[in-house]
């Protein structure tokens, strides 16, 4: 049963993608894409690829800081606790 059933799904998947790849905006996509110009195209994709890049630093310095900050806060946090405790046992001494 279940596997008339995949058999089925397969089928109807199949004839999705070929009635897909035959419809009259796939094939005039693949006309418009085969008159376009390539130092074009190129010129997008380098631009769209220098657009992420720029995207993805300011995002790694955003969190850099964020790590940065942590770090110091923890870091003033764990001399402060050395202090209290250098503190407490001056005040038991005396």
């Amino acid at each position: 049963m279940m596997k008339k059933q995949a058999q089925t799904i397969l089928a109807n998947v199949r004839r999705g993608f070929s009635s897909i790849a035959s419809s009259p905006v796939a094939s005039s996509f693949k006309h418009v894409w085969k008159e376009q110009n390539k130092f074009v195209l190129g010129f997008v994709f380098m631009g769209g690829w220098f657009a992420q890049s720029i995207i993805n630093a300011y995002k790694r310095r955003e969190h850099w800081l964020r790590v940065h900050k942590f770090l110091e806060d923890e870091e003033k946090r764990i001399r402060g606790e050395i202090y209290l405790k250098r503190d407490k046992g001056k005040k038991k001494d005396d």
